[in-house]
């Protein structure tokens, strides 16, 4: 059962990226507290193939802090500077789907014996015109034989897929200490042809080394 429950959160993952010729979408990440309600990071994805970039803007930092660009088939990252016109290449081995969305419980986990998944389906709501499926996400420890400590839980989270968009996650809520949240929201989802121009160091930009 639990083996199942993994195969459908990496299957969705993978899916979402590949089953549109283009994706692009705004992924906002708030931090609900008591005293507010904020957009602590808003990025810009465009994804295509093998190619992914990131255009970042995060509060706390003035001006825009830069664009990546993600060439997932070289390994390669390009870390683009626009005040400044520099850009900085680098070796990169993280996976796509872990860059454009929370790393499934699989990759942050060793699932054995010890460790198990559980995903549990908790109704359907419609987020920005789309029905999707809410679910329960829960990592837990098993108990120890012979001691008294029962089940120990890792990681609990609900997320949203989109059922239209094979699966896709739309929105993550991760329960934080002090009765605060962390609100993961993918808006503005598009599944168009992306400009291969976006993913091309812009001309005149030239390269540093990494410190």
């Amino acid at each position: 059962m639990y083996k199942t429950a993994l195969l459908i959160i990496i299957t969705t993952v993978f899916l979402a990226d590949t089953a549109f010729a283009g994706l692009s979408f705004v992924k906002k990440t708030r931090l609900i507290t008591k005293e507010s309600d904020n957009v602590v990071l808003q990025q810009k994805y465009f994804s295509e193939g093998d190619m992914l970039r990131v255009e970042e803007e995060s509060s706390g930092i003035e001006g825009n802090p830069g664009i990546k660009i993600y060439d997932f088939k070289k390994k390669k990252l390009y870390t683009i500077m626009l005040n400044v016109k520099l850009y900085l290449e680098q070796d990169f081995m993280a996976e796509k789907d872990v860059v454009m969305f929370e790393p499934s419980p699989e990759k942050k986990y060793v699932i054995g014996k010890e460790i198990k998944v559980e995903k549990t389906k908790k109704g359907e709501n419609t987020i920005e015109g789309r029905i999707t499926t809410v679910s329960e996400v829960k990592v837990v420890r098993k108990a120890e034989k012979g001691k008294e400590k029962g089940e120990q839980v890792l990681e609990k989270y609900l997320m949203w897929e989109a059922g239209e968009l094979d699966g896709m996650p739309v929105k993550y809520e991760f329960e934080l200490s002090g009765e605060s949240k962390k609100i993961i929201e993918y808006v503005d989802i598009k599944t168009d042809v992306i400009d291969p121009s976006l993913f091309a160091i812009p001309e005149g930009y030239k390269a540093i080394s990494p410190f």
